[in-house]
């Protein structure tokens, strides 16, 4: 079995069953809610590899699923796949000039300074620790909407079920 297709049979396998993430993209534009990015980033890069993988193929000119695609694919240890996803941006004019300098830097500088990243969610426990231990800054009324605790709540239920 390839890369690809673990990743893709990880969607209907007991080790995760990303399609609650994906309806609720389906609602609310990726990129539209910064609090949630922030979230979603709890995940561990593999997860978040398989989710924006599929934002990707849903809405292909969204900056936003470039930029946190690359970084997955870097913290996941694909460095490669990261710069190759953002010359394909590049390539398909999705991003322009600016916008490819200024991600492709970013992975390039984390690839340099970062590849032993202490901080990286590795599992589902770690995530939910993650969500315990911001839920006071993600309460605070300038940041926690509905549609934010809807998501935090789609976390949880992901992490729970997928406990090992």
């Amino acid at each position: 079995m390839g890369i690809l297709d673990f990743f893709k049979s990880k969607i209907t396998t007991n080790q995760g069953d990303f399609k609650p993430f994906f309806e609720y993209f389906k609602k609310r534009r990726f990129g539209t809610e910064m609090p949630v990015l922030t979230v979603l980033s709890y995940l561990p890069p593999s997860d978040r590899v398989i989710i924006l993988e599929h934002l990707l193929n849903q809405d292909s000119t969204n900056l936003e699923i470039y930029n946190k695609l690359s970084l997955a694919y870097l913290k996941s240890g694909n460095y490669q796949k990261a710069i190759s996803l953002l010359d394909n941006g590049k390539n398909k004019q999705v991003l322009d000039s600016f916008n490819y300098s200024a991600l492709k830097d970013k992975i390039v500088t984390l690839n340099r300074t970062n590849s032993n990243n202490p901080n990286i969610s590795k599992d589902y426990n770690q995530t939910l620790g993650l969500l315990d231990a911001n839920k006071a800054a993600l309460s605070n009324p300038f940041v926690s909407t509905p549609s934010l605790n809807e998501f935090m709540g789609i976390m949880r239920e992901f992490c729970l079920k997928n406990l090992k």
